[in-house]
């Protein structure tokens, strides 16, 4: 659904001009731009203009009227970053006018080098000289640091761009460089082919907002869970079951967005996660609407009374270390197995999974979930994807054939055992 929306040439984006006026760039996740679009809509402030994906992916582009003041914008929990956007070009921009290597005698085609951190600093050097006021915070700023976000295959390194770019911007300015305690963010990031330029407003992240004296060895990001949970159309009111809970995140994220007025239960099956991710709820005082439990998966429908909760959002294990899918199958079979028994008809199940297409073909065979949309998103140096399901009263074609297979089994002469292991399905009996 979202997905498909975002698709289109990068070369396309990149050949729109900027915004006129003041160009804010809100960073997010590659696959969830459309988010954080949706988010500002439901702001309902006039004139607000958004460009998704400019001037590349992972940014959604603003200008907006003085309505959305800094307070509104930090306030957005689907975002990573604010940013004031200044420039952006492509690392082809950046590459020496002329080839290092004569052509070859053979007429085959010249092979360029690599274009390094280096040829960045050059360009960069170039391109403050021709616009001085580029970065117009570096005019009366005593120290600065330069910070990049690296997506992509190329053959340098964030710590090297940080360097040469800070390098260009500090004979550019005169100003003092100083990691700690800075005046100014620049924000260099390199995106595939593209280097953008900004200054960010946030000194820390904005999704890492939860006060957390425990955090798991793997923790969804906040601003994630916060749209997983907008699309499941969570509200004031609801029952919300997490049987991944790990740390907390989503139920601590639902619990902020509605201040507490839910009920959330959490899910692990290691105890001392169960202890920690109680501690974090109470840091946030959440510890009355919020209950952890000692759980395995495959005693959801033991655990809960059926149709018990509105919906389930959560993060299954991803199966990296293990690298078997047969794990994997076996946990998603027995994770949707016993969340169609505690979700209300009509709810959702929202759940973010590292191995999408294996996902897909087992929720397939089951007649019981609708498929609302899928969605790819870029973590760290992972695609994993939210799908979105919605629990059905029943699976019609399922019980249609049952009952008609009983019906006729009557007029048939094999033994019932024998019947049994014909007709049954794999996880549901005849």
């Amino acid at each position: 659904m979202f997905t498909a929306a975002l698709t289109g040439a990068s070369l396309l984006r990149r050949l729109v001009p900027p915004p006129p006026g003041r160009v804010l760039l809100l960073s997010v996740q590659m696959g969830l731009e459309l988010a954080v679009v949706k988010e500002l809509e439901g702001l309902n402030i006039d004139n607000v203009s958004t460009r998704p994906c400019w001037p590349t992916r992972g940014f959604v582009a603003v200008t907006a009227p003085a309505e959305l003041t800094d307070e509104v914008l930090f306030s957005l929990r689907s975002i990573h970053d604010i940013l004031v956007y200044h420039t952006h070009f492509t690392l082809e921009a950046c590459r020496p006018l002329a080839p290092t290597e004569p052509a070859p005698d053979d007429g085959s085609e010249i092979v360029l080098p690599d274009i390094t951190a280096e040829n960045v600093y050059t360009h960069l050097c170039r391109v403050l000289a021709g616009a001085p006021d580029l970065v117009p915070a570096m005019r009366t700023a005593a120290s600065f640091r330069v910070t990049c976000s690296h997506s992509g295959k190329h053959s340098f390194t964030s710590k090297e761009i940080e360097f040469e770019a800070g390098g260009a911007l500090q004979e550019g300015y005169k100003v003092t460089a100083q990691m700690r305690g800075s005046d100014v963010n620049v924000r260099v990031d390199v995106v595939g082919p593209d280097v953008v330029i900004a200054t960010q407003l946030n000194k820390t992240e904005l999704s890492r907002r939860h006060k957390t004296a425990f955090l798991n060895r793997v923790t969804i990001k906040s601003n994630i869970a916060f749209v997983m949970l907008q699309w499941g159309k969570f509200k004031p009111g609801d029952a919300l079951l997490d049987p991944f809970c790990g740390s907390g995140t989503i139920l601590l994220e639902a619990a902020e967005t509605v201040g507490g007025k839910m009920t959330g239960v959490g899910c692990d099956s290691v105890a001392a996660t169960v202890k920690g991710a109680t501690g974090n709820a109470v840091i946030e005082g959440f510890e009355n609407c919020l209950e952890f439990r000692k759980c395995n998966v495959v005693g959801l429908s033991r655990q809960f009374k059926p149709a018990s909760f509105d919906l389930v959002v959560t993060n299954p294990p991803w199966g990296v270390q293990t690298g078997k899918n047969a794990d994997l199958t076996d946990l998603y079979r027995k994770f949707l197995s016993g969340s169609w028994v505690v979700i209300k008809p009509g709810g959702y199940l929202v759940c973010f999974v590292l191995r999408a297409m294996l996902f897909l073909e087992i929720v397939r065979t089951f007649g019981q979930w609708r498929l609302v949309h899928s969605t790819a998103v870029k973590t760290r140096n992972n695609l994993p994807s939210i799908f979105v399901l919605e629990r059905l009263e029943s699976d019609e074609l399922y019980s249609s054939i049952r009952q008609q297979l009983r019906d006729l089994g009557q007029f048939i002469s094999i033994d019932g055992a024998l019947f049994r292991k014909i007709h049954n399905g794999r996880d549901r009996p005849v």
